[in-house]
């Protein structure tokens, strides 16, 4: 009854809105700050120059914008960013205009950088991209206004710089123990990258500048060794369809970066469209900044294997010291989205009722729904949420170990043996790169592909992230997943929103398989193949394999990168205990038709939780536990690379 009554509660608490009623891009700023940073050039994606500016331009370009930030809405630092790359680059142009100009201080003044501070909003510090912008914002702006009193708390700039800087080497401690959280997301380690990039660019502090740096190129490895081609799609911690489904082929993201330091830099050069750009201004102009060549070199390598670890199971953060309320501890747990799970719920409860201003965040307000006042006071919601192994506990991105292999003609990446039917949130458990940037997975769907109340251009859905991951190995060339997949989800809420033992689970797998982007393919019972190019896959499945019609919700979270809605994408394999197994090859080895039919030759042999497939090698997994190659165990953790 307590439960219910907390449920009611918070269901119908006033929170403040993640998103203004329409949205406001950075767009038009954006292309203000690349014509002050270009101010002899014409950007054929541009409407204006410098010269052009005037109140017009800068109030349209400036002032929704400051709406937004004054709003703090969800994704407030990135517009701050914005804005303070305008104040210093542009700060002369500014000047023309005192009106807008004392507006952008009132708002950078009076926003708000932390968890704990004071102030309502509904801004995101899950994640750690999030984290480092509000640290580079809060350091700046402090730069900017050292004796100006910030009208949140009341402190002045220096005051702020000290805080920033404590934060700061709070998240450099946690990537250099931990890595990422958020590891390989191609949509949010370029972020992350902006964010170190511009503080590093302002800073005057050299600590700071090394420090930055470091974390930079640690970045920029792992491009180097895990971009294909000029995409970057791995198995991932954090990520959306339209990057795993690499829509954005032909868009900013990650290809900014590739491009500046392997490519001709003409892509990035023009590019004002993505925070990304920021990094390109600083990564031509400061050469202290550029990779040594031993970084560099490795893009350029023929064949690699990498093998890296990431972030860290809930069970371990008592014994790294990370179960308190510090600073470093809360970081590392929004980094991971870790809430609700035992060891740390106690804690999560305790940070809500010390910030009460927290029940007013979108990302935040539906923890109190499992809230019982005197489980908490006994000390016992650790307890209660072990029991009941809540929906949200599996979500948090735990310790995972991915696997990578890039030759010439294919890469595949594959987050090893990870948690086996945890819950997916916005991770992907494996993916094959193909030339032409295209990407082959598969995952077990949270929703089906028909529901009109379903964003399926977010995580997760239909095709991002998963509903229960898989056992899945990889080596080289081969990879083998093994799912058994619950009828139910166990637990009972996410978000405010009844799930668990209401909700019944898909009864399938399913693979994204374009054919429309493919120069061959075909599906032939419990086979699929296709070739792009040199470049061959083979999948093959318990159960016989069949194309599903595309429903127009899913085809619009493609956003255009497929023109024949006709041709399927969806490759489904019914059952709930099944497995999938992957093998690339090239026409350097063989011809299509021989692979095909070498393929179909291969012995497989599964029995509920253990599957061998023999190939070139003998490939074994034994009861969704080991992983053995022609009778070798394979270790499947690694070191972090935190170099």
């Amino acid at each position: 009854m307590i439960w219910l009554i907390n449920y009611l509660i918070s269901h119908h608490s006033k929170t403040c809105p993640r998103r203004p009623p329409a949205n406001v891009h950075a767009t038009s700023i954006r292309k203000l700050v690349w014509v002050c940073e270009h101010r002899d050039k014409k950007n054929p994606n541009i409407e204006f120059t410098f010269n052009d500016i005037d109140e017009k331009i800068l109030s349209a370009s400036v002032l929704p914008l400051l709406d937004y930030v004054n709003h703090r809405y969800d994704c407030s630092d990135f517009r701050v960013i914005q804005l303070l790359k305008l104040k210093f680059i542009g700060q002369d142009l500014l000047d023309r205009y005192p009106e807008i100009n004392q507006k952008i201080k009132e708002s950078l003044l009076g926003f708000k950088f932390w968890i704990t501070e004071l102030g309502n909003d509904s801004m995101c510090y899950y994640s750690e991209n999030h984290q480092m912008c509000f640290i580079a914002c809060e350091y700046l702006i402090g730069k900017l206004y050292p004796d100006e009193i910030f009208t949140n708390d009341h402190k002045n700039g220096l005051e702020h710089q000290k805080i920033a800087l404590e934060r700061f080497n709070a998240w450099i401690e946690l990537r250099s123990k931990y890595s990422y959280s958020e590891f390989y997301s191609s949509n949010y380690i370029p972020i992350s990258l902006t964010a170190l990039t511009f503080l590093y660019q302002y800073s005057d502090s050299n600590e700071i500048k090394r420090k930055c740096k470091k974390e930079i190129h640690t970045i920029l490895r792992f491009f180097a060794t895990n971009a294909f081609e000029d995409t970057w799609i791995n198995a991932s911690g954090r990520d959306y369809p339209r990057n795993v489904m690499n829509c954005s082929y032909d868009e900013p993201h990650s290809k900014t970066i590739i491009d500046n330091i392997w490519g001709d830099g003409n892509f990035a050069y023009n590019n004002y469209s993505s925070a990304e750009s920021i990094f390109t201004y600083c990564y031509l102009k400061d050469k202290s900044l550029q990779i040594p060549d031993e970084i560099k070199n490795l893009y350029y390598e023929d064949e690699t294997i990498t093998k890296r670890r990431f972030s860290l199971d809930v069970s371990n953060y008592a014994r790294e010291g990370l179960d308190n309320n510090s600073t470093k501890s809360l970081m590392m747990r929004l980094g991971s989205g870790v809430l609700t799970n035992p060891g740390v719920f106690n804690l999560t409860i305790k940070l809500l009722k010390n910030h009460k201003q927290l029940y007013h965040n979108n990302f935040l307000y539906w923890v109190r729904s499992f809230y019982s006042p005197l489980l908490y006071k006994l000390g016992l919601m650790d307890k209660l949420s072990k029991k009941f192994n809540f929906y949200n506990n599996r979500m948090g991105i735990e310790e995972s170990n991915v696997y990578t292999y890039r030759n010439k003609y294919f890469k595949m990446s594959t987050n090893q043996a990870h948690h086996m039917n945890k819950l997916g949130a916005q991770m992907n458990t494996m993916v094959v790169t193909l030339p032409k940037g295209i990407t082959v997975f598969t995952m077990h769907p949270s929703y089906e592909n028909d529901n009109p109340k379903i964003d399926y251009s977010r995580a997760p859905s239909y095709f991002a992230s998963f509903c229960f991951a898989p056992f899945a190995v990889q080596d080289k060339n081969v990879a083998m997943l093994i799912y058994d997949i619950p009828k139910r989800t166990h637990a009972f809420l996410y978000e405010n929103k009844l799930f668990g033992s209401f909700t019944k689970t898909l009864d399938y797998t399913h693979t994204f398989f374009p054919t429309e982007l493919f120069d061959e393919y075909t599906v032939e019972g419990r086979y699929a193949f296709a070739r792009v190019k040199d470049s061959y896959l083979a999948l093959i499945a318990k159960n016989e394999l069949f194309l599903k019609r595309n429903s127009e919700y899913v085809i619009n979270a493609t956003q255009g990168m497929l023109k024949d809605i006709n041709k399927s994408f969806d490759l489904v394999q019914p059952g709930r205990n099944t497995y999938w197994i992957y093998e690339l090859s090239c026409k350097k080895d063989e011809s299509f038709e021989e692979f095909k039919n070498r393929i179909k030759n291969n012995k497989v042999n599964f029995n509920h939780l253990s599957l061998e497939y023999i190939s070139k090698h003998n490939y074994k997994i034994n009861n969704v536990k080991d992983f053995l190659i022609d009778n070798s165990n394979i270790n499947l953790r690694y070191e972090y690379d935190v170099k």
